[in-house]
């Protein structure tokens, strides 16, 4: 009996042992496929620049017609990620929806919108393939579509009333170290391309059209997409539906929402908007346990998270890497935040 315990505990001790290796060997293969995803995102997006001659905008609005929303968006909406379909063997997706006559938040293409991208879920993620809810300015309470709203003129009864969800995607494009949509207001208040164009120094943003050239700081050394979790907030592939509100869903956010360009882009900071708000110079680097906002990025990879760069390459971005070296891995041509060189900053 008293042996029969000795090789029982002696089992369960081996079995202790092992678990940890079956996880991380587990772990391993789904960062492996996380990076698999990314270099195909960046091969996609080197394939659009190839016949485009310029890389995806972040997301496309008509800011000639904009509408009376916070930020000045409106349709079509389609992101980055929905842009690059057809360069990336998912050209049936992208023909299924009605890009030439219809925006993304449209009735009819509600099916489409919400399919889910194999490459744009990181298998880390514990809710990566679930769809991602659109939610208004009350958090938890989902937009839904309706006929008669400015920006969805609907008329398939069978869906008008019904909550909007979108497929989620894992991976958002670097925006830069401003969160530029922060001065998108409507054309009335001056919010137009220009002055986010201005204000952006990533290679992404609001009808943006960096080609190769453009980038000064060069391909190898500029983060293109990087992961932002489920767990962070909703983030989409499809695009953004004007007047969304991106809610931070981690326990601890020192920013309750965001707008809804961060359905497919994220920032590094330092931001003249969130000094403003919270009075002090802050980046919000990968996993970020203090500042922990919906527009940063986070990963469930121990230790970082995979970011595909500009040239392609896809790299893990350790957690402890230096701020002001994140900063400006998140810039086309180095930081444009001159303000946050005073009081410390990132002198």
């Amino acid at each position: 009996m008293v042996e029969l315990l000795v090789v029982i505990a002696i089992i369960g001790i081996l079995i202790g042992l092992l678990l940890p290796a079956v996880q991380a060997a587990r772990e391993a293969a789904r960062r492996m496929q996380c990076t698999n995803n990314l270099k195909q995102i960046g091969l996609a997006m080197h394939n659009y620049h190839d016949t485009l001659k310029q890389f995806p905008c972040g997301y496309v609005t008509d800011t000639v017609t904009a509408p009376t929303t916070t930020f000045g968006d409106t349709g079509p909406g389609w992101g980055w990620g929905a842009l690059i379909l057809p360069f990336s063997e998912q050209s049936a997706l992208y023909e299924s929806m009605m890009h030439h006559c219809c925006p993304v938040y449209h009735t009819s293409n509600a099916k489409a919108v919400q399919s889910t991208v194999p490459f744009y879920i990181c298998p880390s993620d514990p809710k990566g393939r679930d769809l991602s809810d659109i939610e208004g300015n009350t958090e938890g309470s989902l937009l839904q579509y309706s006929a008669d709203a400015v920006h969805t003129a609907h008329s398939d009864p069978s869906v008008v009333g019904t909550d909007v969800r979108f497929g989620r995607s894992c991976y958002t494009a670097c925006n830069g170290t401003d969160e530029s949509w922060s001065y998108g207001g409507t054309m009335a208040t001056g919010g137009c391309d220009a002055l986010i164009k201005e204000k952006a120094d990533g290679a992404f943003f609001r009808n943006s059209k960096t080609s190769v050239s453009s980038v000064i700081d060069g391909l190898s050394n500029t983060i293109f997409v990087a992961e932002c979790s489920s767990t962070l907030g909703n983030k989409v592939w499809a695009g953004v539906w004007p007047d969304a509100v991106v809610w931070c869903k981690k326990p601890g956010r020192i920013v309750p929402s965001e707008a809804a360009a961060t359905l497919v882009l994220f920032h590094s900071g330092p931001s003249a908007a969130e000094y403003s708000n919270l009075n002090q110079i802050i980046i919000h680097g990968p996993n970020d346990p203090v500042y922990i906002m919906a527009c940063g990025t986070l990963a469930h990879h121990t230790g970082g998270m995979n970011a595909v760069y500009g040239d392609g390459s896809v790299r893990f971005i350790a957690e402890t890497m230096n701020q002001l070296e994140f900063a400006n891995s998140c810039t086309i041509a180095g930081v444009k935040s001159d303000w946050a060189r005073t009081d410390g900053g990132l002198d």
